[in-house]
């Protein structure tokens, strides 16, 4: 995606960078998995990770028959990556923004393949509580990602509650990376930027790679990261009054936990469940998790959560491994870290040299 500099875009130039992945992920649901994947027992769960409710992720023969089958998401994905470019499907993502450079001398839509060996790309999980993932009014900061980084930004809009409940953003977003890595790129040329509840959905992503045993990216940005949707850390109450994030108990329909997890039997232990790695990522090994900057204004209620994460991965992997790096920024709340020039101006500095520390130590 085209950088912008210093200065905030225009309307016109945020109105124009429009999320890139979303009709391919659309039409894989609606046209293709009914007929391709195999039923699994639970219907509205998807079969990437399997029976959630029976906690079946070790990785055996059993487990395997529910892992996305890669061959053929490759072969839909080609197929709809050669309908848009002709034009035959509906537009729901519409063009992206891109440079000269990237659309070459033809004009062509900006392609998802590298345009050179070696490119490094920015795969972008946008916040919006588990109910939205794709907020107008933000979206150039994917813009600003680029230019701060100087690489490409893709943007998977992934499957929202109370509609689509746990794992099926989780799978849209393992779909877009194994996606990526079918078009040429590495592994160790993607980082991952995640924001709220993207950070969450990212973050778990993460663990379902080492699940699966595929390589993890370069490294992993999150800003005011959900990392604990049991709500267990003190902060959700001690920072209520500064913070614009409201709780909610797990067993109130307004919890953002309870709306992602979706309908359960009744008497569920709702906490066991939501304290799954895959749905809290705060939880689980950390011993071999890519390098991780954490952002984060010390107002957030989500503020332990992160600490606690930056704190686990620490000790797992030693202090003088620079595998976690947490950044508390005075007096700033769950949005206020993204908010003005000189705020954003920090954010993104950080961001730029953890990118380049995370891409160094690749090599």
């Amino acid at each position: 995606m085209v950088g912008v500099g210093d200065d905030e875009p225009t309307k016109e130039e945020a109105a124009a960078a429009i999320c890139i992945g979303h009709q391919q992920l659309k039409d894989i649901y609606e046209k293709g998995v009914a007929e391709i994947m195999p039923p699994i027992s639970t219907p509205e769960i998807p079969p990437t990770v399997g029976t959630f409710r029976e906690f079946q992720y070790e990785m055996d023969e059993k487990q395997e028959a529910y892992c996305v089958d890669e061959e053929w998401i490759q072969i839909k994905l080609d197929k709809l990556y050669k309908q848009d470019k002709a034009g035959e499907l509906d537009g729901g993502h519409g063009m992206v923004v891109a440079s000269s450079a990237s659309l070459g001398a033809a004009g062509d839509m900006l392609v998802d393949s590298p345009t050179a060996p070696g490119e490094r790309i920015v795969l972008y999980m946008c916040g919006g509580g588990f109910i939205s993932s794709d907020i107008p009014q933000l979206r150039w900061h994917y813009m600003r990602v680029s230019a701060e980084t100087g690489q490409r930004v893709f943007v998977p809009k992934y499957s929202v509650a109370p509609k689509h409940v746990f794992p099926r953003a989780l799978h849209d977003t393992y779909t877009a990376y194994l996606h990526l890595l079918g078009r040429g790129f590495r592994a160790s040329e993607i980082t991952i930027f995640a924001v709220s509840a993207g950070a969450n959905i990212g973050m778990a992503m993460v663990r379902l790679l080492e699940m699966h045993q595929k390589p993890p990216p370069a490294g992993v940005v999150l800003i005011s990261p959900s990392l604990d949707l049991t709500l267990s850390f003190d902060s959700w109450k001690r920072n209520q009054s500064v913070c614009v994030l409201h709780y909610h108990p797990l067993e109130s329909p307004h919890s953002m936990s309870r709306v992602y997890l979706g309908p359960v039997e009744e008497n569920t232990e709702l906490a066991e469940l939501l304290g799954h790695p895959l749905m809290s990522p705060l939880f689980g090994n950390c011993a071999n998790l890519p390098p991780i900057q954490i952002q984060i204004g010390q107002d957030d209620v989500l503020i332990d959560e992160a600490t606690e994460l930056a704190r686990r991965i620490e000790e797992a992997r030693g202090p003088e491994s620079g595998h976690v790096e947490l950044i508390a920024y005075p007096g700033m709340n769950h949005y206020t870290v993204l908010r003005g020039k000189a705020q954003l101006n920090k954010v993104y500095g950080s961001m730029r040299r953890f990118v380049g520390f995370s891409q160094q130590i690749q090599e």
